[in-house]
This record gives C-alpha cells, sequence and structure tokens, in this order.
C-alpha cells in the first residue's frame, strides 16, 4: 500500500501531532476512569454490584455523564435511542449446607420468579414459588456423559463446571434436559492466576430454561467437600424481570471544514458487568480525553464522531447472540456514515499494564498502523494483526460495514483475563502503565488519517489476505475433490484486485487537486464498504472456510465408513461444525440449539457472516454410527457432503464475484 497521500508517512510527527499529542493527560484520564467506575453507579444489583446494564436506569446515567461532558467540551451532542432486550435482576439468596454464598444471576439466565414480557413465572417449590429448596448433585462438566453415572437428578439443582466454553448455553440446556431445577455455574478462563473468590458475569443465550447463577471456584471446592460427605441441601432465590427497553448511544459532533461528509469515529462503550473500571469505565475516559485535545486545539478537515455506545454487552433483539446492540444500531441507522467510514479508532479495555501489545485492523489498514507505531516508538513492543473481533464494536463498524478500524490491547504478567467480567475489575492506579500509548496511538491514527489528501485503503492488503484464505482452502481439500474453477477464479479475481488498486493508488497520490481526492477517496471507501463484509467471517476467516473443513471432514466420513471403519468415520464426523460440541450433548439439547441457529435477526446475518451449519440429521448419524447401527450411513454422510459442497461452492462464488465487482468499480476510477 502507498502512503505517500499521507503526512509525515514514515517519518517524524509534525508540529501539529507534537502539539496535540503533547496535550494528552493520562492523569486526567485516569481520574475520570475512577469516577465513572466508583461514584456514578450505585447498585446492588443481583448481576453483578455496581452493573449497568442494556436498558437500565444505571446505564442511562451513564449516558447522562458522558453527555454533559461533551457538551461542556463544545461538541453538537445527540442521544439516539433504539430498543433491547432489558433485564432486571434481584439480589440472589444461595444458601447451601446451612451456609450464604455470594452468587450472581447469569445473564439471560431465568430467575426462581420473575415476569418475562410481563407475564409472572415461578419456577420455585416454597414461598409461594419464588424459593427453591432441593438437593445439589455435582455435574462435571454438564455435558450428557456427566449425567450417565448420576442416579438421581430430576427435580434437583446441578453443579457445573464451565470448563473452556465460553456462552454455555448447551450446558443450560442439557441440565434443563435431564429435568435439573436450577444450575450453579463455576470457574471461568482467568487462568491459574485468577482470584479463586471471583465471579463472572457472561453472556448465555436469553430465554434459557432453568434459573441459572454463578458462584466462585473457592465456593464450589467447599460444596464439594460437602457433598463427598453426604447430601447437600440448598436454597436458591433469584428474581429476574425481563421485557423490552430502551438504550442509548451518546453522540459528538466536530463538523470538518473541507469534507464533512467523510467521518472519523472514535468509540467506546459505557455499559458494563460490576464496576467495570477496565471494561470500560477507561475506554469511555480515553474516548472523552481525545475528544477534548481534538475539539480545543484542532481545526478537522473530516467530520469526526465521539461515540459512547449503549448496550455493547448485552441487549440485542431476537439472538442468541446479542451483544454489540448499541453499535449494530448506529450502522443499521447511518449508512451515509458507515459507507464513507475514512477511519474508527475504537477503545475497549485500555491502557492495561502490559509488556507486549497489538493492534487489531481491519485488512486493509496493517500497513498504515506499522508505520503509527514506528513513529511512536512502539514498533518493537506492539505487533499489528489483520482481523478484529466480533467482541468488540469495531466489528460492527469494520467487519459488518467495512470501514476502517483498529484498536489497541495490552498483555503482560498479570493478564486482564484475570478480572475480566468479576468482581475484580475495579480501579487501581497501577492497571495503568500503557494508558499514554492508548492516548497517543488513539490521537496521532485520527489525525493522520485527517489531515490524508488520499485515504490509505490498502486493496493490495486485501488482496493478500484473500489469496492466503484461498490457498489455506485449498491446502484443505488437498486430498480430495475441491471446486478448483471456483477458487481459480476468485485468485484471479484478487490479483485484479491487487492491480487496479495499486494503479489507482500510484495515479492518485499526491494529488493537488482537493475535488478529485474528494471522488477518490469516496469511490475507495464505497468499495471497501461494498467489498469487505462479504469477504468475512465472524471467525475472522474468509467466506467458505468453514464450509470447506466441514466437506473434507464428511469425506473422510464417508470414505471410512465405506471401509466400514467405524471409528474412523465418527472421529472424521466430529471435527464437522455443529458435531463438535453436538457430541457432547442429547438428541433433544442437540435439537433445541440448532434451532436457535436459525434466529434471523443480528449483526452476524448482514451478509450471512456466520457459516450456516450442514443439517440436523448429523447428529442422528453420529449417534447410529456410535450405536453399530449405522448400514444407511454412507449414503446420509454422502448428502450431508453434497450439501457442504454445495455450501463452498456458493461461498467461494460470492467471493469471486465481489472481487471483481471491486476491482471493475477501481478501473472506473477516474484519474488526474
Amino acid at each position: 500500500m502507498l502512503l505517500a497521500g499521507l503526512p509525515n508517512a514514515g517519518g517524524q510527527l509534525s508540529p501539529t501531532e507534537s502539539r496535540i499529542l503533547s496535550a494528552l493527560d493520562s492523569d486526567r484520564t485516569i481520574a475520570l476512569t475512577r469516577r465513572l467506575s466508583e461514584e456514578l453507579v450505585k447498585n446492588d444489583s443481583g448481576a453483578g454490584a455496581g452493573s449497568a446494564i442494556a436498558g437500565s436506569a444505571d446505564e442511562r446515567l451513564l449516558a447522562g455523564f458522558i453527555e454533559a461532558e461533551m457538551t461542556r467540551m463544545g461538541l453538537e451532542v445527540r442521544r439516539e435511542s433504539f430498543p433491547v432486550h432489558a433485564y432486571d435482576y434481584g439480589k440472589v439468596l444461595l444458601r447451601a449446607a446451612g451456609k450464604q454464598l455470594p452468587a450472581i444471576t447469569q445473564h439471560s439466565g431465568a430467575g426462581t420468579w420473575g415476569t418475562a414480557e410481563r407475564v409472572p413465572y415461578r419456577k420455585g417449590n416454597t414461598s409461594g414459588g419464588q424459593r427453591l429448596r432441593t438437593a445439589l448433585v455435582d455435574a462435571g462438566e454438564g455435558w450428557v456423559h456427566d449425567y450417565a453415572d448420576l442416579s438421581e437428578v430430576r427435580g434437583r439443582a446441578v453443579l457445573v463446571r464451565r470448563g473452556a466454553d465460553w456462552l454455555n448455553s448447551q450446558v443450560v440446556m442439557e441440565a434443563a434436559e435431564q429435568g435439573a431445577s436450577a444450575i450453579l455455574l463455576y470457574d471461568y478462563d482467568g487462568g491459574a492466576e485468577a482470584p479463586q473468590d471471583s465471579i463472572q458475569q457472561m453472556s448465555i443465550v436469553y430465554r434459557d430454561p432453568i434459573p441459572t447463577v454463578t458462584i466462585s471456584n473457592r465456593d464450589a471446592a467447599w460444596l464439594k467437600e460437602r457433598l463427598a460427605e453426604g447430601e447437600v441441601m440448598i436454597e436458591l432465590e433469584n428474581r429476574v424481570d425481563f421485557d423490552y427497553g430502551v438504550s442509548e448511544n451518546v453522540i459528538g459532533m466536530i463538523r470538518g471544514r473541507e469534507y464533512p461528509d467523510e467521518w472519523i469515529i472514535v468509540s467506546a462503550h459505557h455499559d458494563r458487568w460490576w464496576q467495570g473500571a477496565q471494561d470500560n469505565s477507561v475506554g469511555v475516559a480515553v474516548m472523552l480525553e481525545l475528544a477534548r485535545v481534538i475539539s480545543e486545539g484542532y481545526r478537522p478537515r473530516r467530520s469526526f464522531l465521539f461515540i459512547a455506545f449503549g448496550s455493547e454487552e448485552v441487549g440485542g433483539l431476537w439472538t442468541q447472540f446479542d451483544w454489540l446492540a448499541g453499535s449494530h444500531a448506529f450502522i443499521r441507522a447511518h449508512p451515509e456514515i458507515t459507507s464513507r467510514l475514512a477511519y474508527a479508532f475504537n477503545l475497549d479495555i485500555a491502557g492495561w499494564t502490559g509488556r507486549e501489545g497489538r493492534v487489531y485492523a481491519t485488512l486493509d489498514q496493517v500497513a498504515f498502523q506499522r508505520e503509527l507505531l514506528a513513529d511512536l516508538g512502539l514498533d518493537e513492543r506492539v505487533t499489528v494483526r489483520e482481523h478484529v473481533s466480533t467482541g468488540v464494536d469495531a466489528w460492527s463498524l469494520g467487519g459488518v460495514r467495512g470501514g476502517a478500524v483498529a484498536y489497541l490491547s495490552w498483555t503482560g504478567d498479570v493478564p486482564y483475563s484475570r478480572y475480566y467480567h468479576t468482581q475484580h475489575d475495579v480501579y487501581r492506579a497501577e492497571d495503568y502503565a500503557n494508558l499514554q500509548h492508548d492516548l497517543r496511538h488513539g490521537a496521532l491514527g485520527v489525525l493522520r488519517m485527517d489531515q490524508a489528501v488520499v485515504l490509505p485503503v490498502g486493496f493490495s492488503e486485501i488482496a493478500d489476505w484473500v489469496t492466503e484464505q484461498l490457498e489455506r482452502i485449498e491446502q484443505t481439500l488437498s486430498a480430495l475433490s475441491a471446486p478448483t474453477e471456483l477458487l481459480r477464479d476468485a485468485r484471479q479475481a484478487a490479483e485484479r484486485l491487487r492491480t487496479q488498486g495499486e494503479r489507482l493508488a500510484a495515479a492518485s497520490s499526491p494529488v493537488a487537486d482537493g475535488d478529485h481526492a474528494a471522488v477518490v477517496n469516496a469511490l475507495m471507501m464505497r468499495t471497501r464498504h461494498d467489498l469487505v463484509p462479504w469477504l468475512l467471517t465472524t471467525q475472522q476467516r474468509l467466506r467458505g472456510s468453514r464450509h470447506a473443513e466441514d466437506l473434507a471432514a464428511l469425506q473422510r466420513a464417508r470414505i471410512a465408513a465405506t471401509d466400514e471403519n467405524t471409528a474412523a468415520a465418527l472421529r472424521a464426523l466430529e471435527q464437522v461444525n455443529t458435531m463438535q460440541w453436538g457430541k457432547r450433548v442429547s438428541p433433544a439439547t442437540y435439537r433445541a440449539e440448532r434451532l436457535l441457529s436459525y434466529e434471523p435477526t443480528g449483526w452476524m446475518w448482514e451478509f450471512d457472516q456466520h457459516p450456516r451449519p450442514i443439517g440436523p440429521e448429523l447428529h442422528a448419524i453420529y449417534s447410529q454410527l456410535g450405536a453399530g447401527r449405522g448400514s444407511n450411513s454412507v449414503t446420509e454422510i454422502a448428502k450431508l457432503e453434497a450439501q457442504a459442497e454445495g455450501s463452498l461452492r456458493e461461498a467461494l462464488f460470492i467471493v469471486g464475484g465481489k472481487l471483481q465487482e471491486a476491482a471493475r468499480a477501481l478501473a472506473e476510477a477516474p484519474l488526474p
């Protein structure tokens, strides 16, 4: 990618850049972090004390504070509301063997009582159905085989270790299918050094069927000791009210003086679990500090938006993946902004004390980010990764709407994951050693992009990534039949995109004519906007990658079944998408979870970016083979194989076609 259109590309900081960067105040930002985390929200929510969640009064309180801060800076401020699923969690009462244990309700888990869209429900067996009193059994990690040796589960509560799985929807469904009346979860992925009293809040999926609460590892170990001695009785009461509500995005704007309809965004989410010092009070504080220095000491060429997104953690409607609700609402409401999004810097968990950092950037921004890091003297500490995660709002802006997006993350001896979504995510002054780097990286990125004559849209970087991904697909299918003609067509289209992107960059940079530059920039932003979402999946891979892996696994399974090698056939089927977890659940749980995969709404369905699984009969074929009743298995596997190949062919057709359209659009660009 050519960076000649950028001021000081590959050089030192300009006087303007030095002045703005020197005005950044990390002490001020840290103080604001503490205020956001400790002083504004005071509650004892059953989802975690201090939480400010989708549609709640506490989330609105934070939005109002941010609005006031932006208004004081002189920004044009507005609050945009959007509908969400809203939950209200009463404090959890949990007693076991006569001892009261700290616990929270897992988001979207049912309570023992409450209302669901204003319809009362009761799942208890005492106190008018509000409280549950029952025996506890240890169900291991909660998979179907963990229940095989349990003599009695129906009507009892189960203790389940979360294991390495994040959402845990399957284990909650399995517990309900086994007849359990409640589930107590413990353990999480915070690592061996995570505090043993940590209680982590994590989404499951909405509409969970039984009361679901989380306890600490320490209390789980105590319960296991009591269970080894004999029966343990528990009492559980947790109210959960569920309804529709309203969340808000808070947006502050500085109108650009030359290109007012080209946009630069700095964003962070203001909702949180527990006190959320790192996730994400510090992100909001950094966003506000960048807004302060830009508004006080700089007149931008392009329009700036400083956005505090609501409902990043949860709140999305009618989808099991309900996070990123605020940023998704924004991109749905503002196509005129997202189609002309020059650059976005997203903040989520900023400044963490660690030795090494990573910048995660969209496909076309890798070279630009490396230049920033070099000029900041961070290139030996920070590497650049060419993708953004579906766990942060950057995904909505970059993955779903094809804008240029980046965010910075730090790792070290004490990783933030040990505190993630727990009561230990609180203000500690020693946690912000890298905050000045986040501030400087964010400020320099938006300044460089604002001053660029021709925007650094790296179509050659996109082409390189696509070519690499296509090679991986071909390797996956190397020993099997593959749609070679579609792979060839997509590879050729990627090369045409590279050629046209380099031609346009060479002809347009540097450009003296500002009007012509505006036309070229509009074309490049529109082309990126129309292309990138069609290439990506939610796993940050090329469309078709998952289908290729499924096809390869099914072909191996069919060959093994033909040879009557049942063990090899089962191992191959276990590599197919849904069977990686489906092998561990009952047929009824598999059906229930698979039904959720058809949910029509949410950011992952915007461009069908979450690969649709192959037919639900897969589980039955696997079960029959395992039980020695697979006489028809070769024929049935062959049907699924044909389905996977059809999905792969369609995906490669889309990839090749969209690359071709993008190359054609760039070829028709007016040159100076």
